[in-house]
């Protein structure tokens, strides 16, 4: 049910839950939407008002959500399954639309699941030959490297008689892999939630880029940003570009990058 504001009756209430269902179910394809088995108090209605510069043009309007006390939110394991559900448990007033918080739940759910990047399910199983880089280092004359046949300048630096070489690019998520010849740490669930409300609710940008290095068959493999990179991926999508570092760094027992099926 969705429509202008109001305040409903008791009656109007009981028709709305008979007849209506919770938007979030909806929306995510869940079964066990509707609200059998629930208490008037725990079907609520979602407002989204009008921002005021859209003042004259359609209604934020109203919709029906779960919210039992001892329902399965998002944030829980079975919540997909659960018959009885609190969908409105994470929400905040900073959303204002109902797809935007239909895709925040989504990206809260997986952040239950993954630890790498990998992890993602739209990620698994992908074709690794799809996601090889073709790219070349040029230290003669001005420094320069190509990735993906575009040409970026090289920033070095020196430090302990090391030189440090890397670029500033671009990459899609789905291209990206974890370096596993790194400790790279695993995301955890709490952090990852904490970024991602940096994005669909703060709407902030990924304001540092992504460290990563060529493995020997040619994959992005991230070795410091796997945080960043997954929330980003869980938040806008595997085909969002993301700001990398690409760094001119060889592993001493090199592999390939692990396709995760």
């Amino acid at each position: 049910m969705t429509g202008t504001r109001k305040r409903l009756n008791r009656a109007e209430k009981a028709r709305a839950m008979k007849e209506g269902f919770c938007y979030v179910c909806d929306g995510l394809g869940l079964d066990h939407k509707g609200f059998d088995g629930y208490e008037p108090q725990y079907a609520h209605l979602d407002h989204y008002a009008i921002p005021f510069s859209s003042i004259g043009g359609s209604s934020g309007g109203t919709a029906l959500i779960h919210a039992h006390p001892d329902g399965k939110t998002p944030d829980d394991e079975g919540f997909e399954k659960a018959t009885t559900r609190n969908c409105h448990g994470i929400k905040s007033n900073k959303h204002n639309s109902m797809s935007g918080y239909i895709n925040y739940v989504k990206a809260r759910m997986g952040a239950r699941e993954v630890e790498f990047i990998e992890d993602i399910p739209d990620l698994k199983g992908r074709d690794p030959s799809s996601c090889i880089m073709t790219w070349r280092w040029n230290f003669s004359g001005a420094p320069s490297a190509s990735l993906r046949h575009k040409e970026y300048p090289i920033v070095e630096e020196k430090r302990g008689g090391v030189s440090w070489s890397r670029f500033l690019c671009g990459a899609e998520a789905r291209v990206l892999f974890t370096d596993r010849e790194s400790q790279v740490r695993p995301a955890e669930k709490k952090s990852l939630i904490k970024i991602i409300d940096t994005f669909l609710i703060d709407d902030f940008p990924v304001f540092n880029p992504i460290n990563v290095r060529i493995d020997k068959c040619g994959h992005l493999v991230i070795f410091d940003g796997n945080h960043r990179a997954t929330a980003a991926a869980l938040s806008f999508g595997v085909n969002i570009t993301l700001p990398i570092m690409v760094w001119n760094i060889e592993a001493d027992q090199d592999t390939c990058a692990i396709i995760n099926t």
